[in-house]
């Protein structure tokens, strides 16, 4: 009975430890609507889209207001800032443009690209935008055909073309290098490939990964990927470097690893369990934090040199600091 009471204690402790480091800012139910992407919009603003065109604006500490987002009910799935506008792109084939000194929005939808969503976008070197996506049902997990896209386009939404389209394979992320060459991640159902352009023009295949890749990063001037081993996406996440294939992590518990950020020389990944895993790139030394009721985390956030919002299903926000964040190895 004494050792029992002591375990008992000692659980309280270190659950307290957690617990002053994991603020819940939000948190619903499982049939609430999801969060995907959140954004820096400047020192102390950031926006956080989702489900049923769900827009919010938040600051560093979480308080959290409404913004006078035209909503039509398309989930946003990447929010982009430039100098001065913010992109918001859906899941399907209109992109919303808010012009920051005007404090107004434009909309813009892409005929050619119906029932097709904008998966991911960027704001390439020279002020252009590039996008990339495939058949909505694939963003919400139904088996249909990909018919895959990359497009590109000004900030004007102008010179708008399809610069790569595969009918068998969905385009999910994007990634510009230091060099300026473009790297896209493409997934046929069993392998994803790696494909790259100096011109986005031209394409080319980089690198075969078997697994979806759900998105790529730089890091450290290396390539670095994540996402699942296979299109279960509930069993088992990687995180891998496209540079070393002895670089390539898994994660048999957490489910799809959905996005990565840097703390302290480490990576940081939010899950579809909604565990949060770290890798130790020096070590390779793989940890995760266990957050108690939460549901899938999708997005990152970092916030300051230690403290990120986590953002994902059922309204979830948290702030999480990693400083003094106890990790289960």
């Amino acid at each position: 009975m004494k050792i029992l009471l002591q375990i008992l204690i000692l659980l309280f402790f270190l659950n307290k430890g957690n617990a002053q480091t994991i603020q819940n800012i939000s948190q619903g139910i499982e049939s609430d609507s999801s969060f995907y992407h959140i954004t820096k919009i400047s020192n102390n603003e950031y926006w956080v889209g989702g489900e049923y065109g769900i827009l919010k604006r938040m600051d560093s500490v979480g308080n959290i207001s409404a913004i006078n987002f035209p909503n039509e009910g398309l989930r946003i799935l990447k929010i982009e800032k430039t100098n001065n506008y913010v992109f918001i792109a859906t899941d399907n084939a209109v992109i919303y443009r808010y012009d920051i000194a005007k404090k107004e929005f434009i909309k813009k939808t892409f005929e050619v690209l119906k029932n097709k969503c904008f998966y991911d976008l960027i704001v390439l070197s020279d002020g252009n935008l590039l996008a990339c996506g495939g058949s909505t049902g694939i963003s919400k997990s139904v088996k249909e055909i990909p018919n895959g896209f990359i497009a590109s386009m000004d900030q004007d939404f102008n010179n708008f073309n399809i610069v790569w389209n595969k009918r068998f394979k969905f385009a999910w992320s994007l990634l510009e290098t230091n060099n300026h060459e473009i790297l896209a991640s493409t997934y046929n159902g069993l392998t994803s490939t790696i494909i790259k352009s100096e011109d986005r023009t031209a394409w080319k295949k980089d690198t075969k990964i078997k697994g979806l890749i759900y998105a790529l990063y730089l890091i450290d001037n290396q390539i670095w990927y994540c996402g699942s081993k296979n299109y279960h996406i509930h069993k088992d996440g990687i995180i891998g470097s496209k540079e070393s294939k002895n670089n390539r992590f898994c994660f048999n518990t957490s489910g799809c690893i959905w996005n990565m950020d840097c703390w302290n020389g480490k990576i940081i990944a939010s899950t579809v369990s909604g565990e949060v895993v770290i890798l130790n790139k020096e070590t390779s030394q793989l940890s995760n934090i266990l957050i108690p009721n939460t549901f899938a985390l999708y997005d990152i956030q970092k916030i300051s040199n230690s403290k990120y919002f986590f953002i994902g299903h059922g309204h979830t926000i948290k702030i999480v600091d990693f400083s003094t964040l106890k990790t289960t190895n």
